[in-house]
C-alpha cells in the first residue's frame, strides 16, 4: 500500500475493563480515527498494524469501537503483554491491507485445551471475535473463567492474514505440556474431536516422524454451513507393528463452519 494512502497515527495505550475486551484483537479507538481514513484508500472492516516503538513489536488487530478519547485507544490486556506495552505507552497504529486466510497452525500452551468436550466448537466460537492472525504471535481464549493461551505457529498464505468471512484451515501442533515417555518416546494424544466418533484413543509415533499435528478440517469464519467429518481411522495395538512399517496419516476432517 502506498504510504500516501495509508493512514498512521501514534496513540496512548491503555487498558480497561470494558466487558468483552479481552476476548478477542479489536482494540477501541477514538472517533477522529473514523473519520480521516474516508478520503484514504483504506480496507473495511479496518485492520491495523501496531508497533511498539520502543521495541519494534509488530502484530496486527480490528477496531471493536470508536468511543476512545481522543489521542487515546484501549487495549486487549493479553495484546499489551505480547507488545510489551505498559499502561500509558506510546503506539504507533498504521492501517493494513491483509490476505484472506487459507490455513493456520496453533499451538496451544497446554493439552487442558484439546481435552475439553468439544474444543472444535470453542475455537469456532472465539475466533469470531478475532480479525486477523500473525504468525509467531500468541493468542488469549477465554472459556469458564480459565485462560488458554495458543501460539499462531504458521498462517497462509501470508505471515499475517485476515480471518474475517474466509474458508480456513486449521492444524493443532503438539501443546507445550505434552509429556513424553517409554523408549520409543511415543506420546499419546486423547483428541476429542475423534473420541466423539469412535470414543477410542489415538495412538501417534514421534512427532519428527509424523510431522506432530493434529487435524481439525477447516472451518468457515462467517458461514452458517456445517458438513460432516469423515470417520477417522484408528490405530490398534493389534495393527501397531504393520503400522510401523507405514507412513502414518493423521486425522483429516472434512470442510466444518464457523456460527456467526
Amino acid at each position: 500500500m502506498d504510504n500516501h494512502d495509508s493512514y498512521e497515527q501514534h496513540y496512548f495505550c491503555h487498558h480497561t475493563d470494558m466487558p468483552n475486551l479481552d476476548n478477542g484483537d479489536k482494540i477501541i479507538m477514538p472517533l477522529s480515527s473514523l473519520d480521516r481514513p474516508t478520503s484514504l484508500k483504506i480496507d473495511y472492516p479496518m485492520l491495523l498494524e501496531t508497533l511498539n516503538p520502543k521495541t519494534g513489536r509488530v502484530s496486527h488487530c480490528g477496531v471493536l469501537e470508536f468511543t476512545a478519547e481522543e489521542g487515546n485507544i484501549y487495549t486487549p490486556r493479553w495484546m499489551m503483554k505480547i507488545m510489551g506495552l505498559e499502561e500509558g505507552d506510546v503506539v504507533l497504529i498504521k492501517s493494513a491491507s491483509l490476505p484472506k486466510g487459507t490455513y493456520i497452525k496453533l499451538q496451544p500452551h497446554k493439552k487442558e485445551f484439546i481435552e475439553l468436550s468439544n474444543p472444535k466448537a470453542l475455537l469456532e466460537a472465539k475466533l469470531r471475535n478475532f480479525s486477523c492472525l500473525s504468525t509467531s504471535d500468541t493468542i488469549m481464549l477465554m472459556h469458564n473463567n480459565k485462560k488458554f493461551y495458543i501460539d499462531v505457529v504458521q498462517t497462509k498464505p501470508g505471515f499475517v492474514i485476515s480471518v474475517i468471512e474466509t474458508d480456513c484451515e486449521v492444524d493443532f501442533a503438539i501443546p507445550l505440556d505434552f509429556y513424553w515417555h517409554g523408549e520409543a518416546h511415543r506420546w499419546q494424544f486423547y483428541n476429542r474431536s475423534t473420541a466423539i466418533l469412535n470414543s477410542k484413543k489415538v495412538r501417534m509415533e514421534d512427532g519428527a516422524k509424523v510431522g506432530a499435528r493434529k487435524r481439525m478440517g477447516k472451518l468457515v469464519f462467517g458461514s452458517n454451513e456445517v458438513q460432516n467429518l469423515e470417520k477417522p481411522a484408528t490405530v490398534s495395538k493389534n495393527d501397531e507393528s504393520s503400522e510401523n512399517e507405514k507412513k502414518f496419516e493423521p486425522f483429516k476432517g472434512k470442510k466444518h463452519t464457523l456460527a456467526e
